[in-house]
């Protein structure tokens, strides 16, 4: 059975200006997601990450599913209404239509989502950041997939010992998508020469080399 992962987060209101959820906000969305759990979901965790409030969810219905993007919605719109109740800065800010159109995507929260074969024991990880460089997560995800100090599995695991390719955006190049790709360990030096300038380069994307490459 393959499951999907889906991350949505919005800023639908903040205490004092650009710092956190209330409490009222965060319980009211997670209150309309969890009611969910069971049945259209698998299993959820909301939390919070600065201003934005996260819906880390787990189900089986694919990416881009307009049930699961819908629930999102209706709980980060309720949330919103909480917000206005108790007057906090920018109350539905991240809300940028007034009725859900099947897709997340262009009405303002942001969505990142993942589907896979579930293993035995399947441990995963989600980086989250407000406000941050564009480049803010070079450095653990150099570590995880370039660094055997860090991450030994790159020494021990025949899978893992080919390397990784790294493909690195130019974050400055703003009229179109520009970016290279390298392979480690090969091209360790250079990969760490890019990812240095965390203002200008990011991983874009990070896949395992071929096992049977020469």
């Amino acid at each position: 059975m393959k499951i999907t992962l889906s991350v949505l987060k919005a800023d639908i209101g903040s205490v004092g200006g650009h710092t956190l959820p209330s409490r009222k906000v965060l319980a009211r969305v997670e209150e309309v997601v969890r009611e969910a759990v069971g049945r259209l979901l698998l299993d959820a965790h909301v939390f919070h990450i600065g201003d934005d409030i996260v819906l880390l969810v787990s189900h089986t219905q694919g990416p881009r599913n307009p049930a699961i993007h819908e629930l999102a919605w209706k709980a980060f719109r309720e949330g919103t209404q909480v917000a206005k109740e108790e007057g906090l800065y920018g109350a539905g800010q991240d809300l940028l239509k007034d009725a859900f159109s099947g897709n997340l995507h262009g009405l303002g929260p942001q969505v990142a989502e993942m589907e896979f074969a579930e293993r035995p024991a399947e441990p995963f990880m989600v980086l989250a950041a407000d406000k941050t460089e564009p480049g803010a997560f070079n450095l653990p995800l150099y570590l995880v997939f370039a660094d055997p100090m860090y991450s030994s599995g790159l020494l021990l695991s025949p899978d893992l010992r080919p390397g990784f390719r790294f493909r690195i955006m130019d974050l400055a190049q703003t009229e179109r998508d520009s970016y290279i790709v390298l392979d480690a360990p090969e091209r360790l030096y250079d990969i760490a020469a890019l990812l240095r300038d965390s203002h200008r380069f990011g991983i874009e994307l990070c896949t395992r080399q071929n096992l049977h490459r020469a």
